[in-house]
């Protein structure tokens, strides 16, 4: 019983840190307010994921060493602070870089490296499901975030209002569900492996899934951090500009299960398949229909979990034991790609007035990454 308590405060966590690919929805209030550009706020939720990423590293040494409960319970509080500091920012930009991108950029980091490892080891015979359904609440965070914040958007509350109630109302409970984070008793320490991460790093199976990562990721986060904005861009009315955000984000989360199941049954040619559909599902949100550019975020948020489930697998796959060390520096290429692929989409629509461009580019990296990953895996 007591496996499945963590389980629950395991997906409770990951949505409340989750809630960060809502970003978008803030980008328009920012601009009208507070004068920051719409490639300045994407360029926010790249530091927030590149500090995630950087800060998973140091956060699973300390998991190793103190546990999940210790190392959440940090993750809650950094996320929360951020928060907190955003709101009494003034509107003033670089300490809104600074609260968001780096304070809750390290808290989702410290966070989120818990339920993933965590989970496995209490259900070792079902590995893909569980995995799946850990990540799951990361990715359909922005659904409730997306509806927490509108409504209070159209109660007329000033964002920087809005981020302090984000910090009281999700900030607290991620704090009480890492409380119930823990180990099972015989894996409370991690065994020690002594070979050497270089010889890891070097190895193909390590090259594809750093290129797949990246590619998979700098897709997808272009897409979510200017979904709202590539709407309106389409003259869609902003109802269903918003609505794609909590698609895109219902996909996301649907996504990494069904992804987990898909890996069980055909393997590691899943993940160029993943590649493919997500550049291509992107490439219809071009499109000024808002049914189809509706179906095609969810299309592209289910591509998108795939990024978290996948690679992940694969690597438990072919290294096993040495996972835990080595998927974080594979999850690098997120934060490298959460810098490159948002602001590159915004200021792209700056410089054109269209996001034509940037959507055709997302689609050459992923067509070039999956033939990349492919080519390495059949050559190992």
């Amino acid at each position: 019983m007591k496996r499945w308590f963590i389980l629950t405060a395991s997906i409770i966590l990951q949505i409340i840190l989750g809630g960060i690919y809502a970003w978008s929805v803030f980008g328009p209030s920012l601009k009208k307010t507070y004068h920051i550009s719409i490639s300045q706020s994407s360029f926010i939720f790249g530091v927030t994921i590149l500090a995630f990423t950087l800060n998973m590293i140091y956060a699973g040494r300390v998991l190793s060493i103190k546990g999940p409960r210790f190392t959440a319970f940090i993750g809650g509080l950094l996320y929360t602070l951020g928060y907190l500091i955003a709101s009494f920012s003034k509107g003033a930009y670089p300490i809104i870089l600074l609260a968001i991108g780096l304070i809750t950029g390290a808290g989702i980091g410290f966070g989120y490296v818990c339920p993933l490892t965590t989970c496995i080891k209490w259900f070792p015979e079902r590995k893909g499901l569980i995995t799946g359904l850990a990540v799951a609440g990361f990715g359909g965070g922005a659904i409730i975030l997306t509806r927490f914040v509108s409504i209070l958007q159209n109660n007329g509350l000033d964002t920087l209002l809005i981020f302090r109630n984000i910090a009281i109302y999700t900030g607290l409970p991620a704090i009480i569900a890492a409380l119930f984070l823990s180990n099972p008793p015989e894996n409370d320490r991690e065994k020690n492996n002594k070979q050497k991460m270089t010889v890891l790093l070097r190895n193909k199976i390590t090259i594809a899934m750093i290129i797949g990562m990246f590619s998979g990721t700098f897709g997808g986060l272009m897409v979510v951090s200017n979904i709202k904005q590539i709407g309106l861009s389409n003259h869609l009315i902003e109802q269903y500009a918003v609505l794609a955000i909590s698609l895109f984000a219902v996909g996301n989360a649907l996504g990494r299960i069904l992804w987990g199941a898909i890996f069980d049954r055909v393997g590691k040619i899943s993940i160029p398949i993943s590649l493919v559909l997500l550049g291509c599902s992107a490439l219809l949100m071009l499109s000024n229909s808002a049914i189809i550019f509706n179906l095609a975020a969810i299309m592209t948020g289910i591509a998108f979990g795939g990024c978290f489930v996948l690679y992940f697998l694969r690597i438990v796959e072919h290294f096993g034991d040495l996972a835990g060390k080595l998927y974080p520096f594979v999850f690098l290429a997120y934060g490298i790609s959460a810098i490159l692929g948002p602001a590159l989409g915004g200021w792209i629509y700056e410089q054109t007035g269209t996001y034509k461009m940037a959507i055709y580019t997302l689609l050459f990296i992923t067509i070039l990454g999956a033939i990349s990953l492919y080519q390495l895996e059949k050559t190992k």
